[in-house]
């Protein structure tokens, strides 16, 4: 858009210009968007949308973009034509186009397309087109007439069925008061009522109709009147009887005067007479030929005819000629076109097709003319028009449209070097008013200008070298003037003359120099101070007459560039500076120049300045401090407890300022702040915070303002300088801009794509603008609205606010954007509100509302989620079935698994109970097996008992089995064995039934030495299932085969038994392996022997299975690998870890195989006294089990017995045996608690426990050995291994006790004590260590240092070490003396005296009891044994 600005001044004397009130002319062309730039029509619709007619189609302009529309009717026989020739509103919105094919189209804008009003008529073709009245539309011409009527908001096409008016040529239509539509035709004269037609003269050509009391038609030589009253036509009145012309142009003016123009003349007719008059006394003596008529949009008539000359109607209805176009530009042009438009303003504009544009100013009465030389783009204008808020829009040819801003407020300009360089000498950078009077302005050319209160100049002053930037007065009247880069002048009181310069020093490090003065001020207390850019704060000071500066200066230098300074009311000094402002108490800075206080911008604080920058610094009359930043626009100051605690409240573009740089600040008397910045001058209402902008501009170059540039007359009246001029104004008398339209929604865009209604996946069915609600689908859910607001005047100062309520909190701040983005709304109903404010910071009074729907994606609409619900009670109907049928099933599973661990439980429970009656059994067989001279009867008789007790305890292990198998805790134990070897000893156990059933009985091997992994006990488990199922379902006299195959090949081990027996019908085969399932497979049984037989074989990496045997009956394979290769090396046996040696000592023995030898050998071990002096505690519940071993154990040990764990602990200490032997299974507590409570027990803990128990499952044999059990002997036990185990455990101590008292170098006299019983021997051997020298040592006599009793000591150490203290004592004596034999050089004496022993003799004596030596034996003999040892070395 390229601005021109108008000089629309007469110059009064030399200094004061009256500014014209246009502010700006600016030209949009088809650079801004225009489709084509001329420009033949123009118009403002309803909306406010601005219509532009060009030869290239309709515009639609909004004040920032355009949109095209090209006049055509798909589907229709119309020829596309974008010249158009004029464009009509009618009252319900729609714009008809008529063409210059004369082709006449009708857009609806809220459809944004074409309509066809008629479809019948395929051409379309009308010359002329008038909405009535009545609000039809007619439209006529060469082709007859047509009228349109909207009836219930529908449009209706109608055409008189008249055969004289269906497509005939058509004159004028005229729709008079009584709503009677008459239509003229070149040949009849026709009246329409409603919608029947009547001829009401024939042979009549009518141009026009006139309606006064009467009507009139215009014919071609006369003039027709029809009496309304008498509803019929007068006799004829002629003009030009003689001669009839073809066109003839009328118009009425005042007091009924009708006015006939023909080629030839001007006639002029009274209506109130019917009389004719003399046109020439209408048109000052002229007669008018070929005269045209112009109304204008209020009513008022035009008259030209080819002359160059305007004739304006008066209202006394004389003509008044303005000559708009000269002859030599007349004689350029075919025909005059002339357009009158008379504005708010009571201006009226005329343009000229040749001459440019005349203004009218009705007020004063001046004529203005702009023409293309210095104002316009071009002297061609085609058509003008207003719009509502006050533009003036003028179409040109070829030079697009013209848009003529106007101000709503006066204002002066004064130029204080008239006709100097307008961007220098006119650039008033200084505006001071003195105590006389007299006005001071500097300007950017160096010049200073002393004028009188008139403004008329009375001094002009050219300064050297700098320019005048500020001015104070002293008190003696002297001026002091601050220069840029001249320093200080001071003139005389009158400003007639300089009567002092000055100039200030500078720093070393200054980066500007002390002589840029932008503010000079007089302080409370007359002291000249000097604010310059660069050089800090100089104070002025007098000594002696001699003028001199001093400099203060600050750490940061751009605090140093300071620029504008106040004192406030309080005494206080603010300078603005390059980084924020500095405040200070004069008093104080000059006494302590670091005295002052900084306040500026901190990113991190939005409460601090907004910008660093601070050009102004203004206090008001309420003691407001004002700051004016670049960039930041205006802060206000809000004081806090101190000047430190203060913050700042920011005005800016989102409060309507224009521009947010701030030059300078005044205060008019109401209290209103004004600020010029670099684009215009700003009101600021601190009541409402928002600003009203004035744009001001007098010519060719826009306002911009100057900075510190302002003065408030004492009138009132505000003077701001600028670089064109000084502009002066009452602000009482600024009224601003008011017309704030309500903001249009002129755009929607969807995912980025722009929507039309009726378009493919567009949700509008009628344009955006008119929408109250649209809908949108799920993925449509990103939009942009496009906002406007139809005001004009410097639109692109318009603001707008939206908010989207239901998405978003509160309204977005206002800005200029009218672009509203909303991305991934979430479906849900919103309503989009926006309001608009104009460039003046007046809100439109009403918002616009725009409901927005936003549909969820179809699997979230409510007909989905009914669905849904439909479907859900479906599935929670056949789920809850299922999960009923399913919780009956799991009730059922339930159960049977209850009753399986009831049926589990109970044979474990049972073959624990079993042991130990089993124990007692086996213990009587032994018992009399041992017995001598039995009779053969009685033999074979144990033998059988054996053979049952036996396969009884296989059972019961069996069920055992079931129970590790339940708690997954089935391991594998492989030993390295003879495959052969280990399956025929189990064969041979049956061979004594297969004897008596007359069995044939047979074992096949392919390989006799195979060695591979087995776990025996398993493997020996699964071997006797077979072969007891076999020999069950074998008849007798059949037969059964043991095969061995070892198939090395393949890795596969093979275990086949075949018999001849009934076999497994095949439907029952899947039960076999089945827990507790018997298929009559078997007569007896509890249906867990076939199943722990797979299970077990599972547990060996390999399986069971049947087949039909070659024998006619059953044959079981078990199927295992042959090599190491497919087992854990952690499961073999073999690879185990090593066992701890402290284990290893103790001789845990936790298998309970058959113990060789006699009793008689067992009791010939070496003990140090009789088995009857060794005390046996027997701990069971059982009276049986307890009795038995009792009378067993009591025929070689002296044996007690407790019924229980806490009377055995009882018992225990009193007793203090030499072994337990302990059930584990016991009430009240159980063996393993026994046990740990004895180690617990610091008096008993020496004592050996031997465990016997029912379980036999590793987990309990390992807890067992935690709690501190020293065997674990599982029942039915052997008494003879029982035997053993006591008398190996009583050896063992023993043998240990000995070698430590026998031994010199045996350390410790029993490895397996706790850790209780090694602290109390190594304090017990401190106590002797310590004491040993001493004869008379008594070890009993620390026993209260233990904490022990004598007796209790006594026994506690006898327990642990097999000898009395004293004993003990004597023992570690002659370990020492042992040890100092070999260790030292003394004597026998002397080593006796060092353990406590004073006669040598006795001393001998106790060495070579202890160790079988002499002193000096052991001696010569360890000598001789390491040298011997040395030697060999």
């Amino acid at each position: 858009m390229r601005q021109v600005y108008l000089i629309l001044a007469l110059l009064l004397f030399i200094i004061k210009a009256s500014a014209f009130d246009i502010l700006n002319i600016s030209t949009i062309t088809d650079r801004n968007g225009l489709s084509q730039n001329t420009i033949r029509c123009m118009m403002q619709d309803s909306y406010g949308f601005m219509w532009m007619g060009t030869i290239n189609g309709l515009n639609r302009y909004n004040g920032k973009e355009f949109t095209v529309v090209h006049p055509e009717l798909p589907g229709s026989l119309l020829l596309p034509d974008s010249r158009i020739r004029s464009i009509t509103e009618d009252k319900n919105g729609y714009i008809w186009i008529r063409t210059f094919s004369n082709t006449l189209f009708c857009y609806d804008p809220k459809l944004e397309s074409m309509i066809d009003y008629d479809p019948q008529n395929k051409l379309k073709i009308f010359t002329q087109i008038a909405v009535l009245p009545s609000g039809d539309v007619w439209m006529w011409g060469d082709k007859g007439c047509c009228r349109v009527r909207y009836v219930n908001g529908k449009m209706e096409t109608w055409k008189p069925d008249h055969e004289k008016l269906f497509e005939q040529p058509i004159l004028c239509v005229f729709e008079d008061s009584n709503r009677r539509v008459w239509i003229g035709s070149r040949e009849e004269l026709f009246m329409i009522d409603g919608d029947v037609v009547h001829s009401m003269l024939k042979g009549t050509t009518v141009f026009n109709v006139y309606e006064a009391d009467n009507l009139y038609f215009i014919g071609g030589n006369s003039i027709i009147i029809f009496d309304n009253k008498r509803f019929s036509f007068l006799p004829a009145i002629y003009y030009a009887k003689d001669r009839a012309s073809t066109h003839a142009r009328s118009c009425m003016l005042n007091e009924g005067i009708l006015m006939i123009g023909t080629k030839e003349k001007t006639y002029t007719f009274d209506t109130n007479t019917n009389t004719w008059l003399l046109t020439e006394n209408f048109f000052q003596g002229h007669d008018l030929q070929n005269a045209n008529f112009i109304v204008d949009n209020k009513g008022d008539v035009w008259v030209y005819n080819m002359s160059g000359t305007l004739w304006r109607h008066r209202s006394d209805n004389s003509f008044e000629p303005l000559n708009l176009i000269p002859s030599d530009i007349l004689s350029l042009i075919n025909q005059e076109r002339f357009q009158v438009y008379h504005d708010s303003r009571d201006i009226i504009w005329i343009t000229t097709f040749g001459n440019g544009l005349f203004a009218i100013d009705e007020k004063s009465g001046r004529t203005y003319h702009y023409t293309a030389e210095k104002d316009l783009v071009t002297n061609y204008l085609l058509c003008i028009t207003e719009d509502k808020s006050g533009e003036i829009w003028v179409g040109t040819e070829l030079g697009g449209v013209i848009k003529i801003s106007l101000t709503n407020y006066p204002f002066d300009i004064f130029y204080p070097a008239l006709g100097g360089n307008v961007d220098r000498d006119n650039a008033v950078r200084l505006i001071y008013e003195d105590l006389a009077g007299r006005y001071w302005f500097g300007t950017r050319d160096g010049n200073l200008h002393v004028c009188d209160s008139t403004l008329r100049q009375s001094y002009e002053h050219r300064i050297e070298g700098g320019l005048p930037f500020t001015i104070a007065e002293d008190t003696l009247g002297y001026k002091w003037l601050g220069t840029k880069g001249d320093g200080v002048l001071i003139f005389s009181p009158k400003g007639d003359a300089i009567v002092e310069k000055c100039t200030l020093s500078d720093w070393v490090w200054q980066s500007s120099s002390s002589n840029n003065i932008f503010t000079v001020m007089r302080d409370s207390k007359n002291r000249m101070w000097m604010a310059t850019f660069g050089g800090g704060l100089h104070l002025a000071e007098r000594h002696h007459g001699k003028l001199s500066f001093r400099q203060f200066i600050t750490e940061n230098r751009h605090q140093c560039m300071m620029r504008s300074m106040i004192q406030d009311r309080k005494g206080l000094i603010w300078v603005g500076t390059n980084d924020g402002v500095v405040v200070f108490n004069p008093d104080e800075l000059i006494n302590d120049k670091n005295k002052y206080i900084s306040l500026h911008l901190h990113t991190e604080d939005l409460q601090s300045l907004s910008h660093n920058e601070v050009k102004v610094v203004f206090e008001d009359s309420k003691g407001n401090i004002w700051l004016g930043a670049t960039g930041g626009g205006l802060n206000l100051l809000v004081r806090g407890r101190s000047l430190e605690k203060s913050w700042f409240k920011h005005f800016d573009a989102n409060n309507g300022l224009a521009n947010e740089t701030v030059q300078a600040i005044l205060e008019d008397n109401e209290g209103y702040i004004w600020v010029s910045t670099e684009s215009g001058i700003s009101k600021f209402n601190l009541q409402t915070e928002r600003f009203e902008n004035f744009v001001f501009s007098n010519n060719r170059h826009a306002a911009v303002f100057n900075e510190l540039s302002c003065w408030k007359k004492k009138s009132g009246e505000l003077m701001f300088g600028s670089y064109n001029g000084v502009y002066t104004f009452n602000p009482s008398g600024i009224k601003f801009d008011t017309y704030a339209p309500q903001v249009a929604i002129t755009g929607l865009w969807i995912n980025g794509n722009p929507i039309k209604p009726k378009e493919q996946d567009s949700p509008l069915m009628e344009s955006i603008t008119g929408t109250k609600k649209i809908v949108l689908e799920h993925n449509q859910n990103s939009f942009n609205l496009e906002c406007t607001m139809m005001n004009f005047h410097a639109a692109e100062l318009n603001q707008y606010a939206y908010y989207l309520e239901g998405y978003e909190k509160d309204w977005n701040n206002s800005s200029r954007n009218n672009m509203a983005a909303y991305r991934n709304v979430p479906p849900g109903t919103y309503m989009f509100k926006v309001k608009g404010c104009n460039s003046f910071g007046v809100w439109s009074e009403q918002e616009t509302n725009l409901e927005v729907v936003i549909l969820p994606p179809w699997w979230r609409s409510w007909t989905a989620i009914i669905i849904y619900i439909v479907i859900g009670l479906i599935l929670i109907y056949f789920t809850s079935r299922l999960a009923l049928k399913m919780h009956r099933l799991n009730m059922a599973v339930e159960v049977e698994k209850q009753l399986t661990e009831y049926k589990l439980r109970f044979f474990t429970n049972i073959s624990h109970e079993f042991r130990t009656p089993l124990t007692i059994i086996r213990g009587a067989i032994e018992d009399l097996s041992n017995q001598e001279n039995l009779p053969f009867a009685v033999t074979k008789q144990l033998s059988l008992l054996t053979k049952s007790s036996n396969r009884l305890l296989r059972l019961i292990d069996q069920l055992l089995e079931f129970r590790r198998l339940q708690n997954n805790k089935m391991e594998l134990k492989l030993e390295r064995t003879v495959a052969e070897r280990f399956f025929y000893d189990i064969y041979l156990t049956f061979k004594e039934m297969a004897a008596k059933k007359h069995i044939e009985y047979l074992f096949e091997s392919n390989n006799h030495t195979q060695e591979m992994l087995l776990d025996k006990s398993k493997m020996d488990k699964i071997a006797y299932n077979l072969l007891s199922n076999a020999f069950k379902n074998t008849p007798v006299g059949g037969k059964i085969v043991m095969k061995l195959d070892f198939s090395v090949v393949d890795d596969i081990f093979t275990l086949s038994v075949s018999d001849n027996g009934t076999g497994v019908p095949y439907e029952k085969r899947k039960m076999l392996f089945v827990r507790f399932e018997q298929i009559n497979y078997a007569s007896d049984g509890t249906g867990v022997g076939l199943h722990l037989t797979a299970e077990l074989a599972k547990v060996h990496k390999g399986n069971v299975s049947y087949i039909d045997s070659y024998l006619g009956g059953a044959c079981f394979l078990l199927t295992v690998p042959l090599s190491d290769k497919n087992y854990d090396p952690a499961d073999i046996i073999e690879s185990s870890l090593p066992v701890d040696k402290e284990i290893t000592a103790k001789e845990i023995t936790i298998d309970s195989t058959a113990l060789e030898g006699n009793v008689a050998e067992m009791l010939g071990s070496s003990v140090n006294k009789p088995f009857k002096e060794y005390k046996v505690m027997v701990i069971d519940d059982d009276d049986d089990v307890r009795g038995f071993i009792e009378s067993q154990l009591g025929k070689y040990f002296t044996v007690s017995v407790a019924s229980n764990g806490a009377e055995g602990i009882d018992k225990l200490t009193d007793e203090q045996p030499d072994i337990v032997v302990c059930d584990v299974m016991m009430p009240e507590m159980d063996g393993f608690e026994f046990t740990k409570r004895l180690r617990k027990n610091f008096n008993i803990s020496h004592i050996p426990v031997i465990l016997l128990t029912a379980y036999s499952s590793e987990e309990h044999r390992l807890k067992g050995i935690q709690a501190g059990a020293d065997s674990y002997i599982t029942k039915p036990f052997s008494v003879k291994y029982l035997l053993a185990r006591i008398v190996k455990l009583i050896e063992q101590r023993e043998k240990l006790q000995r070698k430590f008292a026998s031994e010199p170098t045996t350390l410790q006299p029993l490895i397996s004590t706790t850790d209780r019983d090694k602290s109390f021997l190594d304090k017990i051997n401190t106590i002797i260590e310590r004491n040993m020298g001493e004869a008379d040592f008594k070890l009993e006599t620390y026993a209260s240092t233990l904490g022990l009793g004598r007796t209790t000591f006594y026994g506690k150490l006898k327990g642990i070490v097999g000898c009395s203290p004293n004993e003990y004592v004597r023992i570690l004596r002659m370990k020492k003396a042992a040890e100092l034999l070999l260790t030292t050089e003394m004597n026998v004496s002397e080593i006796g005296f060092q353990v406590g022993i004073n006669d040598p003799f006795y001393f001998s004596k106790c060495f070579k009891n202890s160790f079988g030596k002499s002193p000096s034996q052991y001696r010569k003999s360890s000598g001789q044994e390491k040298t011997e040892s040395i030697s060999e070395e």
